[in-house]
């Protein structure tokens, strides 16, 4: 079996954008993507705070591989979205990034950390 690192261009999301907000003690440079435009799952905790945003994707062996990327990545959509769309609007479906066969060698291994959750009703005072 065969292992893959991938690369995702999240800015392809619909109306995604980088923005600069002001923390508690800098400004940062955050990655801001509707959440309802973009078809992203949030599941939540038994106090309904959000523990989770899913983006569901898909990955498809490309005939003709390019620049060592053996599969595209496409977002995919519910199946109520997908019937509302046209022949057109799927084929525009942006190809959010690739797959290619990992090369453990070359990297350092992975990391995970626990995203904080902010309701910015006061911009002054983000949680981060």
């Amino acid at each position: 079996m065969t292992d893959y690192n991938g690369k995702l261009n999240l800015l392809k999301l619909k109306r995604a954008g980088v923005m600069q907000i002001p923390g508690r003690t800098e400004v940062l440079r955050c990655l801001v993507i509707p959440i309802e435009e973009n078809n992203i799952f949030i599941s939540t905790d038994e106090n309904n705070r959000p523990k989770a945003a899913y983006l569901d994707l898909t990955a498809w062996a490309l005939k003709n591989p390019k620049y060592e990327e053996t599969h595209m990545i496409k977002q995919s959509l519910p199946k109520e979205v997908r019937e509302k769309m046209t022949d057109e609007e799927k084929k525009a479906m942006p190809i959010l990034g690739g797959l290619r066969p990992a090369n453990f060698e070359a990297q350092n291994g992975a990391s995970t950390c626990d995203a904080p959750f902010a309701h910015a009703q006061d911009l002054n005072d983000l949680p981060f």
